[in-house]
């Protein structure tokens, strides 16, 4: 189809059984699986159809690239950083992707500039200015685009207080706890019960709806929507825990390394660790904005990203957020008579 709409268009079948190095080369790790390279920009599709196949194209033909700023000054993850804690492995996959990640100091700039097509606030461990969430605020009223991941401490310090009141009017509440997962697979793997299993995934948002790989977050975070949303703001769970977790808030027992539930105090399993936000606070309001917000940051950092789909689930989740407008949606056509084998 589309090598005969442009013969610059070249199509090569690969059997990744008989060429394996090629397919680890391509990072291709399932079947029916293709890889699309134009230049030096190159992404993979999973289960590939027309309009993804379009979409990736659009994506990676355009000459200007989608702009994630990512803010600074807060002890946030530094996508430069190739150490551990770092996000450089992750920051690899958005330029394969044809991202562009840059820093924002906002006491600096004093706005996000015009080029941000979206913003992420990863693992931030210092207060913010009063002057910056005013920032912040004006930014997601007016239509903006932000991924926020933050961190439990395994002391009970509560980080960055005032980007969970701004979450709050957004009708997405950040819990005090610490997520605790006793987990048997978790354990064969070598993680301690600070390290929750992510086994459970919307299949309604886009970001989660064909995730069949678990994640692993360390150092994670409840999260929970509050009520009162009103009807132009859609808010939906993205990622749960198992049940065998719970939110712990004895911090001084988990401090020594001995926890356990306690039934009315803390918070029983599956729990949310991943929500996204779409719309406005007030119907008359005609900008969208679109938030995701993560009970982790660690989970996209150099060690943890190598694990389970860790990274593959942060490379979808800034996908949706930098997701050009331009991008095409293709009706699904009705299915024929199909053939059934005994």
């Amino acid at each position: 189809h589309y090598s005969g709409l442009n013969p610059k268009f070249e199509l090569e079948f690969v059997d990744p059984d008989k060429e394996v190095m090629r397919a680890r080369t391509l990072e291709i790790k399932s079947y029916n699986t293709l890889h699309l390279a134009v230049g030096d920009r190159k992404t993979n599709i999973s289960n590939p159809d027309e309009e993804k196949i379009t979409n990736e194209l659009i994506k990676l033909t355009k000459t200007n690239q989608p702009v994630l700023c990512a803010v600074t000054g807060h002890g946030e993850r530094d996508f430069e950083d190739q150490e551990k804690d770092g996000l450089s492995a992750v920051k690899s996959g958005l330029s394969d992707q044809a991202y562009q990640v840059k820093g924002l100091n906002l006491a600096q700039e004093a706005k996000i500039p015009s080029d941000c097509s979206a913003i992420t606030i990863l693992g931030p461990t210092k207060s913010f200015l009063a002057a910056e969430i005013k920032i912040l605020a004006e930014y997601l009223v007016k239509g903006g685009r932000a991924l926020i991941g933050l961190d439990a401490d395994i002391k009970g310090k509560e980080y960055a207080p005032e980007l969970k009141t701004l979450l709050s009017k957004w009708f997405i509440a950040v819990r005090r706890g610490h997520i605790i997962d006793p987990n048997p697979l978790s354990r064969l793997m070598g993680m301690d019960a600070s390290v929750a299993l992510i086994a459970s995934f919307s299949d309604k948002h886009p970001v989660t709806k064909e995730n069949k790989t678990q994640l692993h977050f360390a150092s994670a975070l409840p999260l929970e929507v509050k009520k009162g949303a009103p009807e132009s703001l859609k808010i939906e769970w993205l990622a749960k825990t198992t049940g065998s977790a719970w939110s712990e808030t004895d911090f001084k027992s988990l401090a020594k390394g001995r926890v356990s539930f306690t039934p009315g105090q803390d918070l029983k399993g599956p729990v949310t660790v991943a929500l996204a936000a779409e719309g406005s606070l007030a119907k008359e309001e005609k900008a969208k904005t679109r938030l995701v917000v993560l009970g982790s940051s660690r989970f996209a950092s150099n060690y943890w990203s190598r694990l389970g789909g860790n990274s593959d689930f942060f490379l979808n989740v800034t996908g949706v957020l930098l997701k050009y407008v331009t991008l095409i949606s293709i009706r699904k056509k009705a299915a024929g008579n199909g053939t059934f084998e005994l």
